[in-house]
C-alpha cells in the first residue's frame, strides 16, 4: 500500500476534529475552549511531519495545547464557567 504525504488542508481539518475533542472533554469541566484559525495554522506548522501523518498533530496539541490548559487550571487562571482562548503567543 502506498501512503501519500498529507497536504496542509488536511491537517487543518485533524487539528480541528481534535481540538472539538479536547473542547468537549473540557466542557464536561465547565471550561470552554474557543478554537481560531491562527492556533489551528500552528500545530499544522508545528505537528507537519510526513513520516507520521495525523499522529504528529495529536502530538503537537498534547505537547502545547493541553500542557498550557492544563497550567491555566493548575494556576487558577482558569476553572469551571471560564473561557479559554488560546494566542499563538502563548504557545511559542
Amino acid at each position: 500500500i502506498l501512503f501519500h504525504p498529507l497536504v496542509n488542508k488536511e491537517l487543518e481539518n485533524i487539528a480541528r476534529l481534535e481540538l472539538q475533542k479536547l473542547a468537549d472533554r473540557l466542557k464536561g469541566q465547565s471550561i470552554e475552549l474557543v478554537v481560531n484559525d491562527d492556533i489551528v495554522s500552528f500545530l499544522v506548522e508545528k505537528g507537519n511531519d510526513p513520516q507520521f501523518g495525523g499522529r504528529s498533530i495529536n502530538r503537537a496539541i498534547q505537547n502545547e495545547v493541553e500542557n498550557l490548559i492544563a497550567k491555566k487550571i493548575v494556576s487558577g487562571e482558569a476553572g469551571p464557567g471560564s473561557k479559554i482562548e488560546i494566542k499563538r503567543e502563548e504557545l511559542v
